[in-house]
């Protein structure tokens, strides 16, 4: 007989089950290794401002000191005296190791919580950037400013968008487009940074100065560790018998699913590939400018424009996901990615500098509208428990794309003194990212026709389930 019957027999048991539920319920995890004695209540909007202006500063220290070693490239390759393509290797782990990073941290951010991980990020990363500026040669600049610093940066970045999905967890894709405009804003400064401190103090002077840049983290994370009584992590969608542990099976199948999810195949395929071409403006403009005669700080200039713009590309992605909630964020992908191709082929095709400066504005507007709109595009097709497995996947694939698309593009310079031809793979990929988005939006469109679920509820009346079957009264 089941506990849910009415009989004497039952009463003990289903005691027994509410004081088991009421334990579950009461002892939920907070995503920082401890329990919490109650739900977390809704936030004040003072304090969803802070953590939002937090994470924020995060992005702009992760993503603006990667797009300033463009600028730092360009000088290595004269101070040093090496090749383009061992000279790019620096932003190329930088970035690799920034995105992929978090695929090995996801289950530490999670057990202790995203403000401890960014103050010990932050520490890590300062002490690369400090060494950077003492190293004799260019394997140890890629080493402590390309491997090291992106390690600690790599557990910063992850840790800004895990807070932020978990503070505005009602309407997690608005706040997720928002803050990647801290990126936009790093992307503008940080060559700028990069430029006034390698005139002033050269480039080791630079990696010392700029190593500052990484400890305004810490008051970040403090902030947001103070706010952790507002996160809704996620976990208690999970079972009682969950583990944060990124080698954990419960973890393991969460990767599986996404990895073998139609849907996520071609987005990630996406992803890769954009990250893999879309940024060779960002990348290259400041030594094709050089190449073609013109001053390095003309090319930072570029660099600092591409950058602005991408802010007000990113401002326009978080209004139109304001305005347009209905819409999935998939389907703006159709038309952005060919106008983005379009701007790969003027830049390279049209000579004057003027002219090459609009269209860098009109791209950095473009490609920060699409980039803006990545997060949401996982936090929709994961869901809240799964968004932090899918931010971490979708890093690798960044880190990857980023890694090889600066080796190649310096191999490409090196091997036939232009970087046309890596322009123009990249305006074809980018053409192509357009046509596998109409697939995506087909797939989006079948699965909001079918009758929709709530993950988090269907695994709680699972372990639910589990419990009542475990305490079952057999005649």
């Amino acid at each position: 007989m089941s506990i849910f019957g009415r009989s004497e027999r039952s009463t003990d048991t289903s005691e027994r089950v509410g004081l088991l539920l009421d334990k579950n319920a009461g002892a939920k995890k907070n995503g920082f290794g401890e329990k919490s004695k109650h739900t977390p209540k809704e936030a004040p909007f003072g304090r969803k401002a802070a953590v939002m202006a937090a994470c924020l500063a995060q992005q702009f220290v992760c993503i603006g000191m990667g797009y300033g070693y463009s600028v730092m490239y360009a000088e290595l390759v004269i101070a040093l005296d090496v090749s383009r393509s061992v000279a790019s290797l620096t932003a190329a782990f930088y970035f690799a190791t920034v995105n992929i990073g978090g695929l090995f941290f996801t289950g530490l951010i999670r057990k202790f919580g995203p403000g401890r991980s960014i103050v010990v990020g932050s520490f890590i990363g300062s002490v690369g950037l400090f060494a950077s500026g003492f190293s004799p040669n260019i394997t140890g600049i890629i080493l402590l400013s390309g491997v090291l610093t992106g390690f600690g940066m790599s557990v910063c970045y992850l840790a800004g968008f895990i807070a932020v999905s978990w503070m505005f967890h009602k309407n997690a894709g608005l706040a997720l487009a928002s803050l990647t405009i801290g990126s936009s804003v790093g992307q503008f400064a940080a060559p700028l940074l990069y430029e006034s401190t390698i005139a002033e103090y050269t480039w080791r002077g630079s990696f010392i100065v700029l190593s500052a840049l990484p400890l305004q983290c810490l008051i970040a994370g403090v902030l947001i560790h103070c706010s952790r009584d507002y996160f809704v992590t996620g976990a208690e969608a999970q079972p009682e018998d969950y583990h944060d542990g990124a080698s954990s099976p419960k973890q393991r199948s969460v990767y599986l699913s996404l990895i073998f999810d139609r849907l996520m195949i071609i987005i990630l395929i996406n992803f890769f590939t954009l990250s893999l071409t879309g940024n060779v403006e960002a990348w290259f403009i400041v030594d094709m400018l050089v190449s073609r005669g013109m001053t390095r700080q003309a090319g930072s200039v570029a660099a600092s424009a591409i950058g602005l713009a991408n802010v007000v590309g990113r401002l326009v992605a978080t209004i139109t996901r304001y305005k347009l909630p209905n819409i999935p964020t998939v389907y703006h992908w159709i038309y952005l990615c060919p106008l983005t191709a379009v701007t790969h082929f003027l830049i390279i095709i049209l000579p004057q500098y003027s002219t090459i400066l609009a269209l860098c504005v009109l791209y950095g507007i473009v490609f920060g509208i699409t980039v803006a709109q990545a997060p949401a595009i996982m936090f929709e097709a994961t869901g809240l428990s799964r968004y932090p497995q899918g931010m971490a996947l979708m890093n690798v694939v960044y880190g990857v794309g980023d890694a090889i698309s600066a080796v190649v593009g310096g191999y490409i310079k090196d091997a036939t003194g232009t970087y046309n031809i890596a322009f123009y793979i990249a305006g074809a990929v980018c053409i192509y990212n357009g046509v596998t988005s109409v697939l995506a939006s087909y797939y989006v469109r079948e699965r909001n026709k079918m009758p929709r679920h709530d993950a988090g509820l269907t695994v709680k009346r699972e372990t639910r389930q589990r419990l009542i079957s475990s305490t079952r009264i057999h005649p």
